[in-house]
């Protein structure tokens, strides 16, 4: 008889799933069309996805997480595999490295392709993300 009946690593998908109901019905109660998500911690949470990629931060890892339906995962190629094996986000993937745009052209498309948004409350967080992303390397090369 084995010592373990099952192993699973990570969060199962029940728990994920409960994750995110919890988050998609206060976004609804407060009128929150979606959410970015760029940092290790809150996309591990929502996706489960966990891996040593993010102690390189050369490359943006994104996730969008509308009021309904499925998270949508906008990142590298390499890290597809993982991704997709749960099953549980759907994924847009870049060929990185791609230095002029690194993902930012397939995430502003992410709105789009999300039919419950009610505006284009995303794509203008992002316009303003990139927009301050492109100020800073500005001043950082001055």
């Amino acid at each position: 008889m084995p010592l373990c009946k099952a192993w699973t690593r990570g969060d199962s998908i029940a728990e994920l799933s409960a994750r995110l109901a919890r988050a998609q019905s206060k976004m609804r109660d407060n009128m929150i069309d979606a959410l970015l998500l760029t940092t290790e911690a809150n996309v591990r949470y929502f996706t489960g996805y966990h891996s040593p990629f993010w102690h390189s931060p050369t490359r943006p890892w994104f996730v969008v997480v509308p009021s309904t339906g499925r998270p949508v995962a906008v990142i590298p190629t390499i890290g597809a595999d993982a991704f997709n094996r749960n099953g549980f986000v759907d994924v847009v993937t870049w060929p990185a490295p791609r230095p002029e745009d690194d993902g930012i052209s397939d995430l502003v498309q992410v709105p789009q392709t999300l039919q419950d948004l009610q505006d284009k409350s995303v794509q203008s967080l992002v316009q303003r993300w990139l927009y301050e992303c492109q100020f800073r390397i500005s001043i950082s090369f001055e």
